[in-house]
């Protein structure tokens, strides 16, 4: 009786073992996770020691709950077509909110006013992130957003950038370039889901109604 009574507690040890690593793990996932909502750009994402393609034009980093920060293109503003020599024109400030790709195949072009649009547009953006990350706070009595996403694409090497907003006196116009990978680019398939590159960006809040100029451009490595 002494011989069962030792070896019915060896299991019961195992078993233990086994979900106090299972309680470390998800600890430590749960952890990552919690890290990562902070992050919201390539730099953060980088300064926060997540992986990097760095053998990518442009590099990305991606995030450990899925999200993939591409880092900046230096580029040139492009003119908009539609502002070129119109007369009482103004270019319009804006600041980068986010410059990302997530798993979403939400392709939009479109101005925020309000919050409740701006929860709308984020949760489209991070469809397929669970959780979701913390709203970015915007004061709407003040600023306005306008937000462009490209749609899903099926491997690295893309990005899309809002180049300038122009202000007539009847219209905001925003001129924003879809960068696509050249012939000489370097390249990852995204086997696991596609890949959807977005750009939102703030501005001084207006009233007047916006329009979108979007050119596609293919970019040599």
């Amino acid at each position: 009786m002494k011989r069962l009574g030792k070896k019915r507690r060896k299991p019961a040890k195992k078993t233990l073992l086994l979900l106090v690593s299972i309680f470390i793990l998800l600890a430590l996932v749960f952890l990552r996770l919690s890290e990562s909502k902070g992050v919201s750009n390539f730099d953060d994402c980088v300064a926060a020691g997540y992986k990097v393609f760095e053998e990518e034009d442009p590099q990305r980093c991606v995030s450990p709950d899925g999200r993939v920060f591409v880092a900046k293109i230096d580029f040139k503003p492009v003119a908009s077509a539609a502002t070129a020599g119109a007369p009482d024109v103004k270019n319009i400030d804006f600041v980068v909110v986010v410059q990302s790709s997530g798993p979403s195949s939400t392709k939009l072009s479109t101005a925020v006013r309000s919050q409740a649009e701006w929860q709308d547009v984020w949760g489209r953006l991070y469809a397929g992130i669970d959780p979701l990350p913390p709203l970015l706070p915007i004061d709407f009595t003040k600023e306005m957003l306008v937000a462009v996403a490209d749609g899903a694409r099926p491997t690295s090497g893309f990005s899309t950038k809002i180049n300038n907003i122009t202000q007539t006196s009847s219209q905001l116009i925003v001129g924003a370039t879809a960068f696509g990978p050249g012939k000489n680019c370097k390249t990852t398939a995204l086997p696991q889901r596609e890949a959807n590159y977005y750009n939102v960006v703030r501005l001084p809040f207006s009233k007047l109604p916006v329009s979108f100029d979007i050119k596609s451009e293919l970019r040599d490595c």
